[in-house]
């Protein structure tokens, strides 16, 4: 099977390197920037180190019709995600997308209408964002245990996911770049309020502050979300940059 990626922001390409090592038939044949100052000398040391030899290109479309792969990983700039995604699924590739998968809903609605359209063109195709927490061991086995009955059934989730703030890359100081912390923070939470529940959500409320940033344009650094879910299910989300230094 052959792999490509894309870009080289948000850090989550981490699971995909680290699940090559047990995935012998997967190979990467080729890297591309996503963006004029994207970096992507640390994919090719990982490559160099893994035995694989891909080329290098700057224009990913290129990349993707000299190429053929049969999957790409998506992580270039968050408000290139759902194009780089739009353009892989037109070509009958599977895509691996960074979180968040499109900024706005214009995006989300053209990402939605391209995949069904290519799915049918394309039997088996699939989109999957790159969303680690469910198979955490200890996130695993905690909905396993939750699933197994050992609480009952579930009525009330409260959820926190707190970061250091520090000095953030210039796009995450740009709300049209970024996207916001509870899109990038919270989906996390939202897919664990999901999964652990078994319930559809019916509506939510969300507040958002960049107060006490530290210069950090416009990045949210606090967050709080309130979901009703079917049956009365309530939960919330706590999302900050407020954790200390140390």
């Amino acid at each position: 099977m052959k792999l490509c990626l894309i870009g080289n922001r948000g850090g989550h390409d981490k699971h995909v390197w680290d699940a090559l090592s047990q995935l012998p038939h997967v190979r990467v044949v080729g890297l591309a920037t996503g963006a004029p100052e994207d970096d992507i000398t640390p994919w090719q040391r990982r490559c160099d180190a893994m035995g694989f030899t891909p080329e290098v290109f700057d224009d990913y479309r290129r990349m993707l019709d000299e190429l053929q792969p049969d999957i790409v990983t998506v992580c270039g700039p968050f408000e290139l995600h759902a194009e780089m995604s739009v353009e892989a699924l037109r070509r009958g590739i599977h895509v691996f997308c960074e979180k968040p998968v499109a900024l706005t809903f214009e995006q989300l609605a053209m990402v939605r209408d391209v995949y069904a359209e290519a799915k049918a063109q394309f039997p088996g195709l699939h989109l999957a964002t790159i969303m680690n927490l469910r198979y955490d061991p200890a996130f695993y086995t905690a909905w396993r245990v939750v699933r197994d009955g050992a609480i009952g059934t579930v009525r009330l989730i409260n959820t926190q996911k707190s970061y250091r703030l520090g000095h953030r890359a210039a796009y995450q100081r740009d709300r049209a770049t970024y996207g916001g912390t509870i899109p990038w923070i919270g989906v996390h939470a939202f897919d664990l309020i999901y999964w652990y529940s078994g319930q559809a959500f019916t509506s939510v409320y969300a507040t958002h502050s960049t107060e006490y940033n530290q210069g950090n344009g416009d990045l949210e650094v606090s967050a709080l979300c309130h979901f009703t879910l079917a049956n009365e299910v309530f939960a919330s989300a706590n999302l900050d940059f407020l954790r200390p230094p140390t």
